[in-house]
């Protein structure tokens, strides 16, 4: 027969099934640290009689590492509360069963990494008895009037411990998660040519385009118009002939079709700007320069994506998308600008930077940490991650991306758009290019 037994997930479910088998006997509590959620789980299950053994101590209640109002409804409900000096064991006791572990009866408790052994035997119970009647009989009852007393002066603690651990956090973020989080890391390769000026760079783009990317045979020339709609005034790239079509596209190999409320890349090559339009037949609209997606990159970096492309001029000189990782459900992100354009390699403008927060918490700070890391270690991978989500179509989604068009240019201007085809794939690129007022 099994007497004792080890186990490293949570002691709660054992300490639930205990006192619900034993509803009209005696139930123990040891733990230094209490919450709420230890009050209701003894409650809930009604024995005949409670104790709790844990430390009354104006530090631990001015922390947050106990709950004084958890302390307030026990007593009050009738259950008696001793407190102890000096302790630091976690004791669960009733008849049937006994733990002894690392794990406080608080919510922390239940989430963190814990170990506790657990005793059936009559004669391990009793031992474990035996040691407890010690403590309890230099303990002192905690009574109602004592709590009251603490409320009314710890008030002022809180506040000076609250600075105080932010203070400490801000250590810990300095020299303990120094290494483990970065501020930046580099990511462009020390091969890549050096940054070219804006106009050079736009040069190289036109040049690459005249060597037969795109379709020379079929031009689209439109118009930027503003239409209404129950959501408010939007623009669009409105078709000047009504004979032309976003959708269907000639090459060498033959006609081409793009999938109407799909959304394709637009390059506008007088700047190097970037947007996702919806089209059909007649029109571009609904233009997006957000995407965010999940992905993950390891099987425990579980990220989100964020790709924003560059609207303002001035940014546009140096870098045309920023994008944005974090880990899921993290406060803490990192960033780095890029440069794209049709039938060119994603080039990273800089290094990958770290977000700077200061209510960051140390969780926050290692996962990024990992994150920024892989990405160092992976960067060709994460390059070419970025770059399939630029260039592949997806279907629109108006909720999701919202419309922004200040890139296109005054109202009625003309705008020529073209399209390309990646080399060696499937994938195509719309190309505008600003004429000048409407004719």
């Amino acid at each position: 027969m099994v007497t004792r037994k080890i186990i490293a997930q949570k002691a709660l479910p054992h300490w639930k099934a205990a006192t619900a088998e034993l509803k009209r006997q005696c139930v123990t509590l040891v733990s230094p640290y209490v919450s709420r959620s230890t009050v209701q789980m003894i409650l809930d299950s009604r024995p005949q009689t409670a104790e709790l053994l844990t430390t009354f101590s104006a530090s631990n209640f001015a922390m947050g590492a106990s709950d004084l109002t958890a302390l307030r409804q026990l007593v009050e409900s009738g259950v008696r509360v001793h407190s102890v000096p000096d302790l630091h064991a976690k004791i669960f006791l009733s008849a049937r069963l006994a733990t002894i572990g690392s794990q406080n009866m608080t919510q922390g408790g239940t989430r963190n990494i814990e170990a506790t052994a657990l005793f059936r035997s009559p004669q391990n119970i009793a031992r474990i008895s035996r040691m407890v009647a010690d403590w309890r009989r230099v303990a002192q009852l905690v009574t109602l009037e004592r709590i009251e007393a603490m409320e009314r002066d710890i008030v002022g603690l809180k506040e000076l411990f609250s600075k105080a651990s932010e203070a400490a956090r801000k250590v810990d973020a300095a020299i303990i998660h120094a290494d483990t989080c970065p501020k930046r890391v580099q990511l462009s390769s020390p091969n890549e040519p050096a940054s070219k000026t804006h106009e050079d760079w736009l040069k190289g783009v036109r040049t690459s385009l005249a060597k037969g990317l795109v379709s020379q045979s079929v031009r689209v020339d439109a118009r930027v118009t503003q239409r209404e709609s129950s959501r408010g005034r939007y623009t669009t790239l409105a078709r000047i002939r009504s004979d032309d079509s976003f959708t269907r596209w000639y090459f060498d190999a033959g006609l081409v079709r793009l999938k109407r409320r799909a959304r394709h890349l637009l390059y506008y090559e007088d700047s190097g700007a970037l947007s996702w339009p919806a089209m059909n037949d007649s029109q571009l609209t609904q233009f997006a320069t957000r995407l965010t997606v999940t992905r993950d990159l390891s099987s425990k970096l579980r990220s989100q994506i964020q790709v924003q492309f560059v609207q303002d001029p001035e940014a546009l000189e140096s870098h045309n998308v920023t994008i944005a990782v974090r880990r899921i459900k993290a406060a803490l992100s990192a960033s780095v600008k890029a440069r794209w354009a049709p039938d060119q390699k994603l080039q990273f403008v800089g290094d990958l930077e770290r977000e700077e927060k200061d209510d960051a918490s140390n969780a926050d700070e290692v996962g990024l940490g990992e994150l920024m890391n892989w990405v160092k270690k992976h960067s060709e991978a994460f390059r070419l991650l970025v770059t399939s989500l630029l260039e592949k179509s997806f279907r629109f989604d108006r909720n999701k991306f919202g419309r922004t068009a200040a890139i296109l240019g005054p109202l009625k201007s003309r705008v020529r758009i073209r399209l390309g085809r990646r080399a060696g794939k499937n994938r195509f690129v719309l190309l505008a290019k600003l004429l000048g007022p409407a004719g």
